[in-house]
């Protein structure tokens, strides 16, 4: 932490992957001192990093590197950590963060259009690097909310079976429910997204998915919060659900994620059946079958891998 820190100080930057208008050594100044015709990094370049061609192995760079191993390693002191310092492995954490920074001042750089009939515009790159950005950050915030939700659910049975006044029915449901979600693990989960009033989220459904897994795991959900609600009643406080934590029923079906390994009574036979035997094959369904969910959801809901994609879970 004290190596990223001191690099983004001494970058000026707030975060590694903050450097889309960041102003590199100019390439002309960084292929003189190369060709030793010119002056390295000094003063107020001392940290100045060069993005350009070959920039991995410029000369220049290993100079920043080497003038940034001081302040670090004098920080390292000042904070108190104790042990020998590694020199090298800061200098490759050095490149590691440059790498990545090069990166993200790369992105709003011209390129070659998907047409291949040009170069993009200052504009045009602008707004590419622009919704490549959002679309990442959309990507990570998706991908916390499964772990979120799949860590809530995994906690909530936890919970659910060890209340002692359990009846031996609800038991065993919330034991295949619990062998459901495992299976499923996170990326098995519904995709959140943001509601573009911002006040909940709507849920799209795996489309790989067996549809009462859905109807079951939406049961779940609504059980860990009423047994949230006891538990908040026992110790006197109220317990009120965030809006951003409420979800809404969509038709929609997610299709960013496949996920491989799962037993057969957990797809969907409808794209089970629609898959070629080299995409059957490549999914490696797993032969081990969750006890009792099939026959829970073949009783439950018999027309769950014919019916039209409309849940959420």
């Amino acid at each position: 932490m004290v190596t990223r820190n001191c690099f983004l100080d001494m970058t000026h930057r707030e975060r590694i992957n903050h450097f889309e208008d960041y102003r590199p050594v100019a390439d002309t100044v960084a292929s003189n001192y190369e060709n030793y015709n010119g002056p390295g990094p000094g003063n107020d370049s001392s940290f100045l990093l060069f993005f350009g061609f070959n920039w991995r192995k410029s000369r220049w760079n290993r100079s920043v590197v080497t003038n940034m191993l001081p302040v670090i390693i004098h920080k390292k002191g000042e904070v108190g950590l104790q042990g020998e310092v590694d020199e090298q492995a800061i200098a490759a954490l050095l490149w590691d963060y440059i790498k990545q920074a090069q990166e993200s001042w790369q992105r709003r750089n011209p390129r070659i259009t998907q047409e291949g009939d040009r170069v993009e515009t200052l504009s045009e790159a602008r707004v590419r690097a622009d919704t490549q950005a959002l679309q990442r950050s959309m990507k990570v915030r998706r991908n916390s909310r499964k772990l979120t939700k799949f860590n809530k659910r995994i906690s909530g049975i936890e919970r659910m079976l060890q209340q002692p006044s359990l009846t031996a029915q609800d038991r065993a449901r919330w034991t295949i429910a619990q062998g459901v979600v495992m299976k499923l693990g996170k990326d098995g989960q519904s995709t959140d997204e943001t509601d573009t009033d911002g006040q909940g989220l709507h849920s799209t459904v795996p489309h790989y998915r067996r549809r009462f897994a859905t109807t079951m795991l939406t049961g779940l959900d609504n059980s860990i919060v009423k047994l949230t609600q006891e538990e908040c009643e026992k110790k006197g406080k109220r317990y009120s659900r965030p809006p951003a934590l409420i979800r809404r029923r969509t038709d929609r079906q997610g299709i960013r994620t496949l996920v491989q390994h799962l037993p057969r009574s957990l797809y969907h036979q409808r794209f089970l059946n629609g898959l070629c035997p080299a995409a059957l094959n490549a999914l490696e369904i797993d032969p081990v079958e969750i006890p009792q969910w099939n026959e829970w959801a073949s009783l439950a809901m018999p027309i769950s891998d014919t019916e039209p994609d409309v849940a959420m879970g």
